[in-house]
């Protein structure tokens, strides 16, 4: 008998990860439905589901209502924050299982908590000027602020509402503008510090934390001027992967099982500063990044953190093993490599079919904006379009992969002109 034999399980969206999450589940005897307003020739995730719906992940009361009527047994998504929360919160009004609760997810999503239980940890962080409400930001004398300094939404995703400040004079316009994205309206203001981005993927499995992979992330801006840059490139393992595993390790494995957390997945994200060698904290997600790092770790340890949620969400328990997670890949160098939009309407894309074909190391790809739809404008994740999921034997062999993606692959808008940024090669060498 199959582990999920007679479950019903309910995934909301068909973003990154759905499709896997519908593959695993109906591998495993589970009757698979999926939820959102796509028509099922747009949705990967649908097109294999055993029953496809066409309600919004956003309603909430007619979910519940359906669970119900339907004895649905778990509730799950892909990496969308949103529709997590969403899974969340009809797992709790249904008595369901789910891997977290509220308390947990504010604990590691919002900035401020998060900044509060570095702390506790002894985690290094960006120093903290101020985090609260508008209210509270009129009582606040920013003459105790040391330029430059960051300014986001407390409860922000994707680099919504982030600003760098030089100076008072943008100060105030970036505090309007954060507060007006952030749900809770509530901001913080910290320390900008200067270095290499990079993002710590763990998992937590039987109250016990691991780490699984660390990157170095590329960042390009899309606009000129004093802009929240993106990750054109992720690369792993980081080239300071020893440093890391030496000097902050320890401390986030600290803080992942402090929150009591029994099977999950969580990622921290922060700066190593090179001329003081040392790593500073400033955020994280109790979730998988976007770029979902288990496209490419599965198949080199053959566990899949997603799978291991589901099992614990249908069955109570999971077989994951932590023993098995290689934080250095075996050997691989594994990366993201994405060509970011500039903003307009897609006309053509041209090449991508017979490099994918060519490439045997790309092992997954994905486009989020196919011809005839149009990109953003903006400096947010948002405006990441294709994505090629790589495994190379090495750096050198994955550069020569982005110089090929970058020869053969064009991207143009209605008008013929280019519309995308992409990543240079050979910054694969360095930390830049």
């Amino acid at each position: 008998m199959k582990q999920f034999e007679g479950k019903k399980l309910l995934i909301l969206g068909s973003n990154t990860m759905a499709p896997e999450i519908v593959e695993y589940a109906k591998e495993n005897g589970a009757y698979t439905i999926v939820t959102d307003y796509l028509p099922i020739e747009k949705s990967n995730a649908k097109k294999i589901a055993d029953e496809v719906l066409n309600i919004s992940t956003a309603d909430t009361d007619k979910l519940v209502l359906f669970c119900r009527e339907n004895n649905v047994n778990g509730v799950f998504a892909g990496i969308s924050e949103f529709n997590l929360l969403q899974a969340y919160e009809i797992s709790r009004q249904l008595g369901l299982r789910f891997y977290f609760d509220m308390e947990q997810w504010c604990q590691i999503e919002k900035k401020d908590q998060f900044r509060d239980l570095c702390s506790k940890n002894n985690v290094n962080a960006p120093q903290k000027y101020f985090s609260g409400t508008e209210k509270e930001y009129e009582l606040f004398n920013n003459g105790c602020l040391t330029f430059p300094v960051v300014i986001k939404p407390v409860d922000g995703s994707s680099s919504q509402g982030v600003t760098i400040c030089n100076d008072k004079k943008t100060l105030q316009l970036a505090v309007k503008n954060a507060f007006g994205v952030s749900v809770t309206k509530k901001i913080i203001i910290e320390q900008f510090v200067y270095g290499y981005e990079f993002t710590a993927h763990y998992v937590i499995c039987n109250g016990k934390a691991a780490l699984s992979c660390v990157d170095n992330r590329y960042p390009v801006s899309i606009h000129e001027g004093n802009v929240t840059t993106i990750p054109i490139a992720r690369v792993y393992p980081a080239l300071f992967q020893d440093l890391y595993e030496r000097e902050i390790n320890a401390q986030i494995l600290a803080l992942c099982e402090s929150v009591g957390l029994k099977n999950a997945v969580l990622f921290v994200q922060g700066i190593f500063n090179e001329n003081e060698r040392k790593f500073y904290i400033f955020e994280a997600g109790l979730r998988s990044a976007g770029e979902a790092p288990c496209r490419f770790i599965e198949r080199i340890t053959d566990q899949n953190h997603f799978f291991m949620l589901l099992d614990y969400i249908l069955l109570g328990k999971t077989n994951y093993d932590l023993q098995k997670e290689q934080p250095k890949l075996g050997g691989k160098c594994c990366a993201t490599i994405s060509f970011a939009a500039k903003g307009g309407i897609v006309g053509n894309i041209i090449g991508v079919d017979s490099v994918i074909k060519e490439i045997p190391q790309i092992v997954q790809f994905e486009n989020r904006y196919p011809v005839g739809s149009e990109t953003p404008n903006g400096d947010t994740l948002r405006q990441l379009m294709l994505r090629f999921v790589i495994i190379s034997e090495s750096r050198e062999e994955l550069a020569s992969i982005v110089e090929l993606l970058n020869k053969k692959i064009q991207v143009e808008d209605v008008q013929g002109n280019n519309m995308v940024v992409t990543m240079d090669p050979w910054r694969v060498f360095g930390l830049v």
